[in-house]
């Protein structure tokens, strides 16, 4: 049964740490995340004057009459940066910004808020280049949910030694327990809800994002393709694409497929994972994955409730929604890592596959996901794979099969077994690499 959740709106966000980072060392801060993620309640919380939120008419009218003057005058008028929400609403005031902030070139002189990014479109981005730090709010984390501090995995296991020690005795969960979490996902308002209501409000959210959100973010003619696009991925999170299936199924031309696809990742609802290509061009299997980025969405989106994963005939799988769920614990984990770290997924030619490949400087981890409270030392000979190919191009390579167990393992050199729970929990790193 569902239980309550307490008030999401006072839970710890991780991505505050980068806000005020970029507010330190960027002339213009843009908090961008899908909507209800969280974005109105952050900033609110940190400044509550200079705010101008365009969902008001009054307000939206006011700044496309006069944007430069009304800026100016505001921004004179507090000690703080000028707060826009809601800025893909008005796309030209790129340029109006860029003009005030190359006359006085201080740090944090205005937060954007929105829903779209808008600065990976060529007009914004250009205008605004070198002057803006983008920081992605996702919906909750786990570890936020449960007021953990954000996962240091990924930099654990790039030291030049990892130790077990180091992490802190990962949670005990049950696989219902698991399968509750990927049920509910992270967006705030639907947390507390039951099945039935959070089903309803998944919904009506893909309803405003093709009704209202995508419209304002490109010339939209077709709301019916997009529509069965979200449910064509929400069905298929963590597979590879293939293009010739989803054009097929879509009845649409592989143009018109993409870019409802592009924009979908622009509005932060699905998150492309690219294929590892080494250093010498050698790769595996060419085609990207694409996580559905809240777990709780895509199983609204599907009908599924916890009856749906009972073990038995016509159970449905388990396992991509555990890669999903690990990938966007790890992916909103990035910016606060002290290594940078970019995300791949690896298959060869024979099969062996390698879930999430993180990679920086001098590292490489590679991350199996298993959805299953055992363990199948045969999932280690796909991280061994990888590296005796050569593929870690001489980096340190470590390999981790994260699994619905409650115990940790070594196995062997750079080679561990975690609970999936390791991802929430905290880590002592003695080694340091980089700025935090």
């Amino acid at each position: 049964m569902d239980a309550p959740h307490e008030n999401a709106a006072f839970l710890p966000r991780h991505a505050l740490a980068d806000l005020r980072r970029g507010l330190k060392s960027s002339r213009v801060v843009y908090l961008v995340g899908a909507r209800h993620t969280g974005k109105t309640t952050l900033v609110r919380s940190l400044f509550r004057e200079g705010y101008c939120d365009l969902d008001d008419e009054n307000q939206l009218r006011m700044l496309q009459s006069d944007p430069l003057g009304h800026l100016q005058s505001l921004a004179a008028s507090i000690d703080g940066p000028v707060v826009i929400d809601e800025v893909q609403k008005l796309k030209d005031l790129a340029l109006v910004i860029k003009r005030i902030v190359d006359e006085e070139r201080r740090f944090g002189q205005f937060l954007l808020a929105g829903c779209t990014n808008m600065f990976t479109l060529p007009d914004s981005a250009d205008s605004l280049a070198g002057r803006v730090w983008t920081t992605q709010l996702w919906p909750l984390t786990a570890s936020e949910l449960k007021r953990r501090p954000v996962s240091r995995l990924l930099d654990w296991a790039a030291q030049s030694e990892p130790d077990l020690a180091q992490i802190a005795k990962p949670e005990n969960l049950l696989r219902d327990e698991y399968i509750d979490i990927f049920l509910r996902g992270g967006f705030p308002e639907a947390l507390g809800m039951d099945a039935a209501a959070r089903a309803q409000r998944h919904e009506r959210y893909v309803d405003m994002l093709v009704e209202q959100d995508a419209k304002e973010a490109i010339a939209f003619q077709k709301p019916a393709v997009l529509r069965a696009l979200i449910r064509w991925l929400a069905a298929r999170t963590a597979a590879e694409m293939n293009v010739a299936a989803m054009t097929s199924a879509l009845g649409v031309s592989r143009q018109t497929a993409e870019h409802y696809l592009d924009l979908l990742t622009r509005m932060f609802i699905v998150c492309r994972l690219s294929t590892w290509m080494a250093d010498d061009g050698r790769h595996g299997v060419r085609p990207a994955k694409y996580h559905f980025l809240d777990t709780g969405m895509a199983c609204s989106l599907r009908g599924l409730d916890a009856s749906s994963f009972r073990i038995g005939a016509g159970a449905v799988p388990l396992g991509p929604l555990a890669e999903t769920f690990a990938f966007r614990e790890l992916l909103c984990a990035l910016p606060l890592q002290h290594r940078h770290f970019r995300l791949h997924h690896w298959r060869s030619v024979g099969r062996k596959r390698i879930d999430i490949l993180a990679c920086t400087g001098d590292a490489m981890v590679g991350i199996k996901v298993r959805a299953s409270r055992s363990f199948d030392p045969k999932d280690f000979a796909h991280l061994d794979a990888f590296e005796k190919q050569g593929l870690a191009d001489n980096r340190r390579f470590t390999g981790v099969v994260l699994y619905m167990g409650d115990q940790a393992y070594r196995f062997g050199a750079r080679r561990f077994l975690l609970p999936l729970s390791a991802l929430w929990s905290p880590v002592d790193i003695a080694e340091r690499q980089g700025a935090p």
